[in-house]
C-alpha cells in the first residue's frame, strides 16, 4: 500500500506547491494558483514531459501523479 504525504513548500496569498511524497520518495509537485486556468481548474502539476495537467480539486492531481508511477 501507498503512503501518501503532501509537504507545502510554498504557502502565499496567489499560489501553493507541495511535494508528493510516496513511501517517503519525492514523486512530483501539485501547485495551486488563483486565476491560473478557471475553465481547467486552479490546481496543476507539470509532467515530466514538461506538459502541465490542469484540475478542479487538488485530490484529482494527486491520483494523477500516484497512478503514473
Amino acid at each position: 500500500m501507498q503512503e501518501v504525504e503532501l509537504v507545502c513548500t510554498l504557502d502565499s496569498s496567489e499560489c501553493k506547491d507541495y511535494e508528493l511524497l510516496i513511501n517517503e520518495h519525492p514523486s512530483g509537485v501539485i501547485s495551486w494558483q488563483g486565476e491560473i486556468n478557471a475553465s481547467k481548474g486552479c490546481w496543476y502539476t507539470i509532467a515530466s514531459d514538461g506538459k502541465p495537467y490542469f484540475f478542479q480539486t487538488q485530490e484529482e492531481a494527486v491520483k494523477l501523479l500516484t497512478n503514473h508511477l
